[in-house]
């Protein structure tokens, strides 16, 4: 199967989830108590968050063990640039939203810090298209704002839920932004032969669709769900290609 029918797929089925979602945030929650009223919406998306990661377990093990340099699995993003443009600006606006919700009387620190690491990551996602499009991407400096805005970002999303005893309402948001930080770090550990391309394919199939479906949360984090999502995507249909057959 190609990477591309993979990706569809994982893209289908977070489609799906995020429709899924959205109506058992707008259905599903008592508009008086905020208390969760299970419904068939809930119910089919927890199930689907099982049954994805199985997909996704599934469809990764065709990849190789092996261990390669980042410069090595993947190919330049020659008609991939503009995706991946698109989803550093994404990262950009991401973080200008949170850290605008992120002031106030009660300023919260660690929305600052993620909106300052979405910033980074956005001028570390440009760069590293350069060197990938030119003489290749050889440090793994150009991916630490990612993962310094990984681990704030889950933060974020779990200090404000922390004392919430409604599982479904934040649940989803949180895991898909802890499997999007496990990929953010897998990408990473290609820069010291430290990541398979089989753990990176299935933890990045897994997180894209994960995050798709967060996109129906509709708040400032939506963005940084869209962002991680395209990045990821791109480097999904992007490894283990020829150097020159994204060009073609």
């Amino acid at each position: 199967m190609t990477s591309y029918k993979r990706l569809g797929i994982f893209w289908g089925m977070g489609v799906g989830m995020c429709i899924l979602r959205f109506m058992q945030l707008t259905t599903e929650f008592d508009p008086s108590t905020l208390l969760y009223t299970r419904g068939v919406a809930g119910t089919a998306l927890a199930v689907l968050v099982v049954v994805s990661l199985v997909i996704a377990f599934v469809l990764s093990r065709s990849g190789g063990k092996d261990r390669p340099l980042f410069a090595e699995c993947f190919a330049s993003p020659d008609r991939s640039t503009t995706a991946l443009v698109v989803a550093a600006f994404l990262f950009a606006a991401g973080g200008v939203l949170i850290g605008m919700d992120s002031l106030g009387a009660d300023m919260r620190i660690a929305g600052l810090v993620t909106a300052a690491f979405a910033l980074l990551s956005c001028l570390s996602l440009l760069v590293l298209t350069r060197k990938m499009r030119g003489e290749g991407a050889r440090s793994v400096v150009m991916t630490l704002p990612f993962l310094f805005f990984a681990a704030f970002w889950v933060l974020t999303l779990y200090l404000p839920a922390a004392s919430d005893p409604v599982l479904a309402r934040y649940y989803l948001p949180i895991l898909a932004a802890s499997v999007s930080a496990y990929a953010l770090a897998q990408l990473a550990g290609f820069f010291r032969k430290e990541t398979s391309v089989r753990t990176f394919r299935f933890v990045a199939s897994y997180a894209v669709t994960l995050c798709i479906a967060s996109i129906a949360e509709l708040n400032a984090h939506s963005v940084l769900f869209a962002a991680s999502a395209l990045m990821l995507s791109v480097f999904l249909a992007l490894e283990g290609k020829p150097s020159n057959e994204d060009s073609q």
